[in-house]
């Protein structure tokens, strides 16, 4: 198998990085990039500004290869692909466990709800440049019925450090979300933190190893990461699987 890297942040690093580490082949993206592996083999990672996504689709296109999407406003980025003509994997958050967490959440919620609890606040922190509530924080509070213009964001590295605990090292670098449910006298707190990039690095790993595996079942169409965790590590049958979960 054959990552290729398209972007040239802290992400892509990461995943370079890790790539080395692991003995895994990957490429940096450049827009005359030759295969180099079958294209069932090869999977493009896109953690970039978007810049250079219409020569990533059409280097998709031209060989069928797995595109996945590693950046936020997945419906705005796509209208550059239609028709679409290869398979995108949506993928937010890499950070399998996290998409495991945020998979639960309204299973959790519903159960709450009828005892009497309800969501009264989703928070979420990360480092300083990043400019918006990110897609994970949106799909949290979706899935505990919280309206997403309410999520209360953290960006100043001092109130990060000294106020929520986050190690200092890791402000330029983290992702945390709190979900606090309240009824009566009860009080739920669900949170998650990830510090630095290695998990979310791990999971794109993981994710380009499902999708190879997957790869002869797959259509072109946008598939969630628990689409293919349902289809691989819990092995459900395709048919058996919503038309997007």
């Amino acid at each position: 198998m054959e990552i290729i890297v398209a972007g040239r942040g802290n992400m892509a690093t990461a995943i370079e990085t890790l790539c080395d580490k692991e003995n895994q082949a990957f490429r940096r993206f450049v827009p005359d990039i030759q295969l180099t592996q079958p294209a069932d083999q090869t999977v493009v990672i896109h953690v970039g500004s978007g810049r250079e996504l219409p020569k990533i689709f059409r280097l998709c296109g031209e060989h069928n290869l797995v595109l996945v999407q590693g950046s936020g406003k997945m419906e705005e980025i796509m209208k550059q692909a239609e028709p679409l003509n290869f398979v995108v994997i949506d993928a937010p958050n890499f950070a399998l466990p996290i998409v495991q967490f945020t998979a639960l959440l309204g299973q959790i919620t519903n159960k709450l709800k009828r005892v009497g609890m309800k969501v009264t606040s989703v928070r979420e922190s990360h480092q300083q440049t990043k400019k918006t509530v990110p897609a994970t924080a949106l799909k949290m509070a979706s899935a505990v019925d919280f309206p997403k213009e309410s999520i209360e964001s953290k960006r100043d590295p001092l109130i990060q450090w000294r106020d929520l605990d986050i190690p200092r090292e890791h402000l330029n670098g983290h992702g945390y979300h709190w979900i606090i449910f309240e009824g009566g006298e009860v009080t739920i707190e669900l949170s998650e933190k990830v510090n630095g990039r290695g998990a979310y690095a791990i999971g794109v790993l993981q994710i380009a190893k499902m999708a190879v595996e997957l790869e002869s079942q797959l259509v072109p169409r946008i598939y969630s990461v628990q689409y293919l965790i349902e289809a691989t590590w819990n092995r459900r049958p395709f048919e058996d699987l919503k038309e997007k979960i």
